[in-house]
């Protein structure tokens, strides 16, 4: 069985609040996988309201990209403390989101880390920066973010089509 589900709402600083916030971002943890639609046409702004020809398609794909990664980067960092002590919690924090083990080790090692040394005194967690976090968590989310194209019901759009 497929459960579908449509979480509208999401607006630019979600992960910092604003909105739902992060109730909204949350209602997306359950979900095996994500689907972002898009309005291809333009005919809808970045907050959702038919004004046509101002929407970006390109603009409408990063920063619902950016929030996502930014609500889970906050999520991992939260719980840094509990990592540090226990590198092999990092799996955990990931398959949190619905993920396996195996998809999470592949998303490690595509951001360059060797899963099998996240205790490693000098090149394991205990070593990383916020820009290494940040890498870890955009190769996660390449794998885990589809991406779909609508037209808003138009028989044709403008340039975000080919974009």
């Amino acid at each position: 069985p497929l459960l579908l589900k449509d979480v509208a709402g999401l607006v630019p600083g979600a992960y910092q609040g604003r909105g739902h916030g992060n109730a909204f971002l949350n209602d997306l943890n359950d979900a095996d996988v994500l689907v972002h639609v898009v309005d291809a046409s333009g005919a809808l702004d970045r907050n959702g309201v038919a004004a046509e020809g101002t929407g970006d398609p390109v603009d409408d794909v990063t920063w619902v990209r950016y929030e996502i990664h930014r609500w889970v980067y906050n999520n991992v960092v939260a719980k840094w403390g509990s990592i540090y002590r226990n590198p092999e919690k990092l799996l955990d924090m990931f398959s949190g989101y619905h993920s396996s083990k195996v998809l999470v080790r592949a998303a490690l090692r595509r951001a360059g880390i060797d899963p099998g040394l996240l205790g490693d005194p000098s090149t394991g967690v205990h070593t990383w920066k916020p820009e290494f976090v940040h890498r870890l968590v955009a190769h996660f989310l390449r794998q885990e973010l589809a991406l779909g194209g609508e037209l808003c019901g138009r028989g044709g759009g403008r340039d975000g089509e080919q974009q």
